[in-house]
């Protein structure tokens, strides 16, 4: 008896498994892929002016920049603006502009998505506005191993 219950469990637990997965469907690739990257920077700090390589980083390998975005916690100042650069040597993977704290801002891609071997990838950010104000953003990039 105990072995009919035990093997019920189990069919049960596989069943509501795949069942769950197939409802999961989704055109977006997980993170969790083998071959992506998600890379997670958090600039901490006020900023009130244009910055140029304020964080930059060494790609291991050879990537495609799939997506990226930029929040910012907290902003003040008269119609504040943030533009964000995502650079790989001479070309501007990513950029957009952050008009207001609290939102997820989506980068649009620039000449070029990828990032070669070992490039240096800088983060630059240019404010405006009258007397703007940015603290503690946080860019998110998710990268794709060629």
């Amino acid at each position: 008896m105990k072995f009919k219950s035990i093997l019920m469990a189990i069919m049960l637990i596989v069943a509501t498994t795949v069942a769950g997965l197939a409802l999961a469907a989704t055109s977006n690739p997980s993170p969790a892929s083998p071959g992506y990257t998600p890379v997670v920077l958090p600039i901490m700090g006020t900023y009130s002016g244009a910055r140029t390589g304020l964080v930059k980083f060494t790609a291991p390998a050879k990537y495609s920049i799939v997506s990226a975005s930029v929040n910012a916690r907290g902003v003040t100042g008269t119609n504040p603006t943030l533009k964000v650069y995502l650079k790989s040597g001479a070309f501007t993977n990513y950029t957009g502009t952050v008009t207001a704290a609290g939102t997820v801002k989506v980068l649009t891609a620039g000449t070029t998505t990828l990032i070669a071997d070992e490039a240096t990838v800088a983060v630059d950010l240019v404010t405006g506005g009258t007397s703007p104000q940015w603290r503690d953003l946080t860019l998110f990039i998710l990268l794709k191993r060629l």
